[in-house]
């Protein structure tokens, strides 16, 4: 399955790869379960492997390793589901996300968010001085 990716051929076909002399690609600091979602979505292509109810550090884990795999259409919806879930708390890092893995689509939704929230502080802090 993974030999159809470009990325994965590479490292099968260097001889003087460790992963090439041990037949093994070892996935050190990968959320297993992030992983598995992955990996799901290779063998079926079923997108409903991702939801809604994923906690979003699992979205977000899950959201890098599709890019970093370029499994195009299972970032695409991580994507989607990563704007619906944006907060005060984590835009940040989403917009962070966003800009390593040139999401622009998230990162334009942070923007609109941050800039929504400003407009909307500097409305209530007007209200209040009257």
């Amino acid at each position: 399955m993974w030999c159809k990716e470009q990325y994965h051929l590479k490292l099968f076909d260097n001889h003087y790869t460790k992963e090439s002399q041990e037949n093994e690609i070892h996935l050190n600091d990968t959320n297993p379960e992030a992983f598995m979602k992955v990996l799901e979505y290779l063998y079926t292509k079923d997108l409903s492997v991702v939801g809604p109810t994923m906690p979003i550090e699992l979205m977000i884990e899950t959201f890098s390793l599709a890019s970093q795999y370029n499994v195009e259409p299972l970032k695409y919806k991580l994507g989607v589901m990563l704007s619906m879930n944006i907060t005060v708390e984590n835009v940040c890092q989403l917009l962070l996300l966003a800009d390593a893995h040139q999401c622009i689509q998230v990162r334009l939704d942070c923007l609109h968010f941050c800039s929504s929230f400003l407009h909307y502080y500097s409305q209530k802090k007007k209200k209040k001085k009257k």
